[in-house]
């Protein structure tokens, strides 16, 4: 508001000079380490509240201050009534907000995955494996240059954009550019035991069995493809051609181009695809999300994150409940393994690789990391199964 202290609205009104901590604030801008983040409350329900005055001032001061960054104090640049009144109709739209939207999902999901978004630590690189990588990436070698290690050995801390995809799937904000790093290039990173190793904690085949998940299905094993083969058909069909099937339902990949992939078409073609669709029930999510985005204009995924869909399209509207879920999911599985993990402060998490945590794990720590080998999160009551792999020490 361009003024010196902070208005607490609580009953009353009166100035402050911090903000108590339980106290929703609201300031035009995401508070990363905020649990009451009006901001993104109100982000997170496609509203807004324009923290900024009336337009003719903002084009005006911008003018007189053009190329300053000063914080411009607008409390004694506007005219009395008119920052009364900008402020007036601050803590009315504010007030508005807090009473009318939902805050469960902010408070039960948004809130409790901010643990491990939180706990990431810098990464050691080896400086050697650097400049090699360096080296090669050529024209993506701006990419790399995030994860140049200062003089102790570490990059800088990643720091992730939770509102850079329309699903929530992660984007990097700043900081080493982890998600598109080729996998021949993570070498670079090294345990800060020399004797340890980089852990990656991965979700096995977490979109489908989140689908499986929503059709009411379980499955108590690692591999749910080997899983489904058993089910389906007495194990006869390969594994793989069970992860196509599902993916195809996923992505929308069309039959002949699948049966093409299988090399099989006809009658057989249409009956492996048609049992692998009942077992998953696609329709009925379909039929859910349809209609809730027909009434909507948007679908809410499971955990009550809604999400804009531009082009309906039937395995948009699957994909995209299914990647949402599989975001919540992971992070409320990641945060929940750092707790577990927290008694343990030699282990250092380092990055969320979509479906993956990425630790670097002492040696003497590697087996209490192996042993979680499943996690459960609220929205569902069964489990969902992780696999473990691990990277050695490189040279520094």
């Amino acid at each position: 508001m361009g003024t010196e202290r902070n208005l607490l609205v609580d009953g009353g009104y009166r100035w402050v000079d911090h903000v108590p901590e339980s106290t929703w604030h609201l300031s035009g801008e995401l508070k990363l380490h905020s649990d009451r983040c009006l901001d993104t409350l109100l982000r997170l329900n496609s509203r807004v509240v324009d923290v900024s005055p009336p337009a003719r001032f903002v084009n005006a001061m911008s003018q007189l201050m053009s190329g300053s960054h000063v914080a411009i104090p607008w409390a004694h640049v506007m005219p009395e009534r008119e920052h009364r009144a900008h402020v007036r109709k601050l803590i009315n739209e504010a007030s508005e907000a807090l009473e009318t939207i939902s805050k469960d999902y902010y408070v039960n999901t948004w809130v409790p995955q901010s643990t491990v978004l939180r706990s990431l630590q810098p990464a050691r690189v080896s400086q050697a494996r650097y400049r090699e990588v360096l080296a090669l990436a050529g024209n993506n070698a701006k990419s790399i240059e995030n994860f140049c290690p200062n003089d102790n050995g570490f990059a800088a801390t990643v720091a992730y954009d939770r509102f850079g995809t329309r699903t929530g799937r992660l984007t990097v904000d700043h900081g080493p550019g982890i998600l598109t790093l080729k996998r021949d290039y993570r070498d670079m990173l090294v345990p800060s035991d020399p004797k340890g190793c980089i852990a990656y904690i991965d979700f096995a085949a977490l979109e489908a069995r989140i689908m499986l998940y929503e059709a009411g299905g379980r499955c108590d094993e690692h591999d749910m493809y080997a899983f489904i083969s058993r089910e389906l058909f007495g194990g006869t069909a390969s594994r793989d051609s069970i992860k196509l099937a599902v993916i195809s339902e996923l992505y929308g990949v069309g039959k002949h181009t699948l049966g093409d992939q299988l090399g099989i078409a006809g009658k057989e073609l249409d009956g492996f695809i048609g049992k692998v669709k009942r077992f998953f029930r696609g329709k009925e999510l379909l039929k859910r999300v349809k209609g809730e985005f027909i009434k909507t204009g948007m679908i809410t995924n499971r955990h009550g994150r809604k999400i804009v869909i531009d082009e309906p399209l039937d395995h948009i509207l699957i994909n995209s409940y299914a990647q949402s879920t599989g975001v919540d999911v992971s992070l409320l599985g990641f945060s929940d393994i750092v707790r577990q993990l927290q008694h343990l402060p030699g282990i250092r998490p380092l990055f969320v690789l979509h479906d993956a945590l990425i630790l670097d794990v002492p040696a003497v720590d590697l087996e209490a990391v192996k042993a979680i080998k499943q996690v459960k999160v609220p929205g569902y009551v069964q489990n969902f199964f992780l696999k473990c792999e691990t990277f050695p020490c490189t040279s520094l």
